[in-house]
């Protein structure tokens, strides 16, 4: 049977050009629905929901029983229930690369307009095919301008570029970026207060989260220049839109442009529609000929890559791969179920697996009685995942590569294997053993930057971290987006006692995932190694309260105990 693709955003021909492609191998259902129950009656029997705007939330989530991926065609994922979805073990995957550029060109592009009050020139000339030089035309320079840019990652950074080639002064502001990266672009950093009071405009590039949810509001508005100008492409809720149409009635700044909004589409009557000092576009910053293009493939190389069980370049909840590194075995591994021809093997496998996560007892006691009704090879690595909860590494890891030898038909799934097994193995503090499973995986995929990455921990458990700065090197080199090897590398840096590359790349990492709950640690012990404690306080409070339950959060606790820290 054909694995099913639900396709929402109808109106956005998403994947157009590569639907035959995919219709090889999987029915292509597209959906006109937006509204939840009707979203989580269609996505039932989907395993993969591919999506740009529509909300994916909780409910369809567990809604749909067989779901393996969910594909965003763009960047934001804030419409993505990412915590429901990593403890289904759904891969959430989008595509950060394809339009930063892009998107910069649109706000630097509204930026010039707002400078210049294209609109209004325009508008006059079509309506009267003449201007005559008048104050309400009159423009400002760009050159010896101040730009400030809440939020330095991809865009912001483009943006930075931008501002420098018109000889702009160029603040920024983002906790999640270390000065390394301000001093590359030449960018000054600072505080909000300070960033909102010096600049002539401001430019909005963070993501949407619970903490930058109405960032600029009333009082941050105040505090910008009354000639000053607001640029916004990043999302409409990070800016109090009640407190904005006040501050512009009252002249309080001299104009805002926007590409995003808090509620979309907007209605007629918006309130910020047909002013003179605003612009407004409707969130298509990113729709370019070049970008649509390689939107479309980063989207088409997540959806296979989903299909295929390989791990997708830009997955967001790296947290789920264990889980989904198993999952793949059941539509390659041959079973036997001949003698129990009506068991759904495929939602047993996943019934099986999703229960070693919370009792490895039940999970293993399941499978040996699976096993016995012709559960096969699959049964036989729930069996090995189970044995993991239970302590049972090496018998484990053993039985593991026994599974990899008969997954002939399939390099990356008998890697994916082999790679399980090294983890395992390394759990057992058989580090020698997972170096050699590794580099057999690596001659299956030679460059696959994951399992270098895990090669590298292995090697690291030797102590060969000379080994293991070749492997992360070469995993960046491969994939230079990969969050989770630059905080390994910072911590291999660190043990060499260097520690200005090890705090460059866990800046990087953190620059790409300002999340990542390891990166955060791994910055807070550098920091109190450079005796940074309030820095190193700040970030590992924050990993506590991203992610309690987590390796992460032991360690960060144990710290914090020891600067005599009590966690909340």
């Amino acid at each position: 049977m054909k694995a099913k693709i639900l396709r929402t955003d109808a109106e956005l021909f998403i994947i157009e050009q590569y639907l035959d492609e995919l219709e090889a191998v999987a029915d292509v259902v597209t959906t006109q629905s937006t509204d939840e129950d009707a979203l989580a009656l269609e996505a039932a029997d989907a395993n993969i929901i591919l999506t740009c705007y529509t909300g994916v939330t909780e409910k369809v989530i567990e809604a749909a029983k067989n779901l393996k991926g969910i594909v965003k065609y763009g960047v934001g994922t804030d419409a993505i229930d990412i915590e429901a979805a990593s403890r289904r073990g759904v891969m959430v995957v989008n595509c950060p690369d394809y339009g930063s550029d892009t998107v910069a060109d649109h706000a630097f592009a509204l930026l010039i307009a707002l400078a210049r009050r294209i609109p209004v020139l325009d508008r006059v000339m079509r309506e009267n095919a003449w201007a005559w030089p008048a104050p309400e035309y009159l423009g400002v320079d760009l050159s010896g301008k101040t730009i400030g840019l809440v939020g330095f990652g991809r865009i912001g950074r483009c943006m930075a570029r931008r501002g420098e080639g018109f000889s702009m002064t160029r603040l920024a502001i983002d906790p999640y970026v270390g000065s390394t990266t301000f001093a590359e672009y030449g960018v000054q950093s600072c505080g909000l207060d300070e960033l909102l009071e010096r600049s002539d405009f401001v430019s909005i590039h963070c993501v949407l989260t619970p903490e930058t949810t109405g960032l600029i509001g009333e009082a941050e508005l105040k505090r910008m220049k009354e000639t000053a100008f607001l640029i916004d492409v990043s999302r409409g809720a990070i800016i109090d839109e009640g407190a904005l149409i006040r501050v512009l009635d009252e002249n309080g700044i001299a104009g805002a442009a926007f590409d995003v909004f808090a509620d979309e589409p907007l209605a007629p009557g918006y309130p910020l529609l047909g002013r003179d000092n605003v612009i407004l576009t409707p969130h298509l910053a990113w729709y370019t000929k070049e970008a649509f293009e390689r939107g479309e493939r980063d989207t088409f190389d997540g959806v296979r890559d989903v299909l295929s069980g390989n791990r997708p370049k830009n997955l967001k909840n790296v947290e789920v791969l264990a889980f989904l590194a198993a999952f793949i075995v059941s539509l390659f591994l041959p079973w036997s179920p001949a003698e129990a021809k009506e068991i759904d093997h495929a939602h047993q496998y996943k019934a099986c697996m999703a229960l070693a996560k919370k009792s490895p007892e039940e999970a293993f006691e399941t499978a040996l009685n699976w096993r016995d009704l012709g559960g096969g090879d699959a049964a036989q690595h729930c069996i090995a995942v189970a044995l993991i909860g239970l302590g049972q590494y090496a018998d484990a890891a053993g039985r593991m590569e026994t599974l990899a030898g008969k997954a002939k038909q399939n390099p990356s799934v008998k890697a994916g294997l082999l790679a399980h097994a090294a983890q395992a193995w390394l759990l057992a503090g058989q580090a020698a053993r997972a170096e050699a499973v590794l580099t057999a995986a690596l001659k299956l995929i030679p460059e696959d930057s994951a399992l270098f990455v895990d090669r590298a921990q292995a090697r690291a458990e030797l102590k060969d971290f000379k080994g293991a700065l070749e492997d992360l090197n070469h995993a960046i080199a491969h994939e230079d987006r990969r969050a989770d090897a630059y905080v390994f590398r910072a911590a291999t840096y660190r043990f060499l006692d260097k520690l200005e590359p090890a705090l460059a790349d866990v800046e990087r990492a953190l620059a790409l995932a300002p999340t990542h709950a390891e990166g955060l640690l791994e910055r807070g012990i550098l920091r109190r190694l450079r005796q940074d404690n309030d820095g190193a306080r700040q970030d590992w409070l924050r990993v506590l309260r991203l992610a309690p339950k987590s390796r992460a959060a032991a360690a960060a606790r144990r710290n914090l105990e020891k600067m005599d820290v009590k966690p909340d």
